[in-house]
């Protein structure tokens, strides 16, 4: 399993059984079918999810996590606990 924290651009990777961190806690991103892949959903900083994301993440059986931590700590701890990232490494230009 792996994690990704959530901005735009991460949710068209489309990555499978991956644990998404966000801090996006409102039902606006919540129709993009893309995060319905994932393990779990975990909102940061103690974020409540919206009714229609908890809705959808029933129907979906997609677990909701609330995290008091920021994404930067809670990535650093997963991490820590052997959750392994899905960001690729870019070769640096020369």
């Amino acid at each position: 399993m792996k994690w990704i924290p959530i901005i735009a651009p991460t949710l068209s990777i489309g990555k499978t059984e991956a644990v998404l961190l966000t801090g996006l806690s409102t039902s606006r991103w919540c129709g993009l079918p893309r995060w319905r892949t994932s393990a779990a959903i975990v909102f940061v900083r103690g974020k409540i999810p919206h009714p229609d994301i908890i809705a959808l993440a029933e129907r979906e059986s997609i677990p909701l996590i609330t995290s008091p931590f920021g994404t930067f700590e809670l990535s650093g701890r997963l991490y820590k606990a052997g959750l392994s990232s899905s960001e690729t490494v870019i070769p640096s230009e020369k």
